[in-house]
């Protein structure tokens, strides 16, 4: 049952300059003659399937350009293994490595003019961890559509060899809770606009570790908002348009974002009680200084780089007097390894609070710490805090 469309699907090396995917050359290109108002998938064969989606009047599955079943409304698509392919079925291709077979599987509503509200992967064994095979997917779609936990679920599936998220016009409506979340070959994604999105955006790029780049738009996140892009590694650009973080706890926000060239200005740090870790190890960060004095709840903020990760583009940190700073871990001020010079820590020293609890500022490996007096310093001490050098 070989594609007979396959030939057509065939493109080149770059889908296009609009949305920049650098596709594999043995992956057929699925963003093209797809029918409209659908979701496509390219899968490697090697692992099995599952995947649910809302749809008013139920929606179709075909496969590699065949009808294969219908589906009422949330129910459950299962491909346990794909043996009842032959060796002419599907495409061959060869990535990631290992691969040697993938399939493409058409999701669009039964009905003409009803759209797809939702979508995510699901498991399709009872139990367990399950690893799944979802090459890429293209949301051919203008709707705003929920994709909350689309290609990863805690201890239920994951699609560590998803290579790339693209879109008709190369914008998808769409929520940001868990979307993305450890999608660890993840290598683009289109422009995420939240219109008409309720859900709260959480650790939707946590662990995306290969993505360069990202644009969101129209996003507020409320809610319990730590590690967003948590172990972002190569993540070098993002790219904000009224996108805006209210929420309380923004611990490790952009923990281990090493190609971060610039922070985006984006946090109403008025609600923000928690920032552990908030910016670490961003090595390539251009000069910034972060201002968390309208924080006056603020019980811990880190923003440092190591003794291995210089982080030379933090030049500065400012802080309310009139914050707690009693979270029970020290220390609960750290910015360690940073390119704050003497005077931006005298400047910290001076915003910082008068406490009672033995609270920590680490201040080692500054650029600056080896140039502070015992003047300097006192002006911590005097208030109640260790400083660590």
């Amino acid at each position: 049952m070989l594609y007979n469309l396959q030939n057509s699907l065939l493109a080149d090396l770059k889908i296009g300059k609009k949305n920049g995917f650098n596709k594999p050359s043995s992956w057929p290109n699925i963003s093209r003659n797809v029918r409209e108002n659908s979701i496509r998938l390219l899968v490697d064969n090697r692992y099995p399937l599952g995947f649910s989606a809302t749809c008013n009047g139920g929606y179709y599955v075909n496969i590699d350009g065949e009808y294969y079943q219908d589906y009422s409304s949330q129910a459950h698509f299962s491909m346990a293994d794909w043996s009842q392919y032959t060796d002419t079925d599907g495409y061959i291709i060869d990535y990631p490595i290992g691969a040697s077979k993938a399939h493409i599987v058409d999701i669009y509503p039964q009905n003409e003019g009803n759209n797809i509200t939702t979508f995510n992967c699901s498991r399709v064994a009872d139990s367990g961890y399950e690893e799944q095979g979802v090459l890429w997917v293209h949301f051919n779609i203008e709707n705003s559509i929920a994709i909350g936990w689309l290609l990863n679920k805690y201890s239920y599936y994951k699609n560590w060899l998803t290579t790339a998220i693209t879109a008709k016009n190369n914008i998808l409506k769409g929520d940001v809770y868990f979307t993305f979340y450890d999608c660890k070959s993840l290598e683009y994604v289109p422009l995420i606009d939240g219109s008409n999105i309720s859900s709260p955006a959480e650790n939707f790029f946590a662990g995306c570790e290969k993505l360069p780049k990202i644009t969101l738009k129209n996003i507020n996140i409320k809610q319990y908002t730590p590690a967003c892009f948590n172990n972002c590694k190569e993540l070098k650009q993002i790219k904000f348009d009224n996108v805006s973080v209210t929420g309380t706890n923004i611990n490790n926000f952009f923990k281990n974002c090493y190609a971060l060239t610039q922070l985006p200005n984006f946090v109403n740090w008025t609600n923000v009680t928690s920032a552990k870790d908030f910016l670490t190890e961003a090595t390539n960060l251009s000069d910034t200084v972060i201002d968390a004095s309208a924080a006056r709840g603020l019980k811990a903020i880190g923003c440092h780089g190591s003794s291995t990760n210089f982080m030379s583009g933090l030049k500065g940190l400012r802080v309310s007097s009139q914050a707690p700073f009693n979270d029970g871990t020290a220390p609960q001020i750290n910015v360690s390894y940073t390119g704050m010079d003497r005077t931006a820590l005298v400047t910290l020293f001076n915003d910082l609070p008068t406490v009672t609890g033995g609270q920590i500022i680490n201040v080692t490996g500054c650029t600056g710490a080896n140039d502070l007096t015992d003047d300097d310093k006192a002006i911590a001490t005097a208030k109640g805090w260790t400083v660590t050098l």
